[in-house]
């Protein structure tokens, strides 16, 4: 700002020594250009209601009230065209973002980038290349919006939910709850009475748990399901063959035998076992024989397992020798679906007199 100039008097009472009436005048004059350009400031003539570049002669010095109807720019006037010190209040009086740049070429730099609706700022130029901040007000409500970042050098209390959509870094760990039921310390650790979080967790690398981990849901590893007691039997009570281990009817691992009585096949003849019962699903079957003839001659024996689909699951034992045969004789395993309850049986023929004992086997698949 220039400084203001006084008008010498002379000595009184005549004056005639002091300045000429012209100079005076002269004097009077500069005052006059110096205080209208730190005037009180005026309306400009019209609000701004389309994105546009301010200008000296129409704007500085006056309050410029903005209304975009869609978010828009606003070009300050290039600082060289205004005097040191000269101010424009700008005030937006609308419901859209304003954004505040520089006129294009003009290498100025601007404070604010942005007024929030609601928000008025007094913008000051040093006349050269800059526009700055010499008063903000607020936005028309109790909320406040920072456009930019916000250092805060103390503490910093927020009363109602704190919402972070970007990320957050706590170089310092994190307390929750009144007494610090969960903490989160300065190296990550996760712990406190009650702790809890809900919500997804993505774990980049291993993932340990010292304590009992609880999930209200199946969770699945490599898009697999895993084997629970939800979705079928632990694997221990699933082997049907795994001496003492006791598989419920219905359920994976389920067996069922049965075996002809002493006294064996007679020679030449079928005969069948008596047969096992099976109920609806998918079952592994298949025979065995104990072979146990004292004396004879050349000896054939055969076993099969019978199904509604024929005679499956054929195992031959023969022997060339004469006198005592002792052999034990297995039919291989037969997939059999079981749609509606079927009596299985086992199928054997000795070429030799008695002593062939058979045993038929089923067990549960599904």
């Amino acid at each position: 700002m220039t400084a203001l100039q006084t008008v010498n008097l002379g000595t009184a009472p005549a004056g005639s020594d002091g300045d000429p009436v012209r100079t005076g005048f002269t004097k009077a004059n500069s005052n006059v250009a110096v205080l209208n350009a730190q005037a009180a400031l005026t309306s400009a003539a019209a609000t701004i209601t389309t994105a546009q570049a301010l200008t000296a002669a129409l704007h500085v010095g006056k309050r410029v009230n903005i209304n975009l109807a869609s978010p828009g720019t606003i070009n300050m006037p290039a600082a060289s065209t205004c005097a040191a010190d000269q101010v424009t209040l700008l005030r937006n009086t609308g419901a859209t973002l304003v954004t505040l740049a520089i006129t294009t070429g003009s290498g100025d730099t601007v404070a604010l980038s942005k007024l929030n609706p609601g928000e008025t700022a007094l913008m000051d130029t040093d006349g050269v290349h800059a526009w700055t901040v010499l008063m903000r007000g607020r936005t028309n409500s109790d909320n406040e919006t920072v456009n930019g970042n916000c250092a805060v050098g103390g503490n910093e209390t927020v009363a109602g939910a704190l919402g972070v959509t970007g990320l957050t870094t706590l170089t310092g760990g994190a307390s929750f709850g009144a007494s610090g039921q969960a903490t989160i310390s300065a190296a990550g650790a996760y712990s406190g009475v009650s702790a809890a979080y809900s919500g997804n967790v993505t774990v980049g690398g291993t993932l340990g748990v010292t304590g009992q981990a609880t999930f209200t849901l199946r969770p699945t590893f490599a898009s697999n399901t895993p084997w629970d007691s939800g979705n079928l039997p632990s694997p221990a009570s699933s082997v049907g063959m795994v001496s003492g281990a006791t598989v419920a009817a219905g359920r994976v691992g389920e067996i069922k035998s049965a075996s002809q009585p002493s006294g064996g096949l007679s020679a030449g003849a079928a005969a069948a076992v008596i047969g096992v019962l099976l109920t609806p699903g998918n079952w592994l079957v298949w025979a065995t024989a104990a072979i146990n003839v004292s004396s004879g001659s050349a000896s054939d024996f055969t076993l099969g397992v019978s199904t509604t689909s024929g005679f499956a699951g054929i195992g031959t034992y023969v022997s060339s020798a004469a006198g005592a045969i002792s052999a034990t004789l297995a039919t291989p395993p037969v997939p059999y679906n079981v749609s509606s309850s079927t009596t299985v049986n086992a199928v054997g023929r000795c070429g030799a007199a008695a002593g062939v004992n058979c045993t038929i086997y089923a067990m549960r698949m599904v």
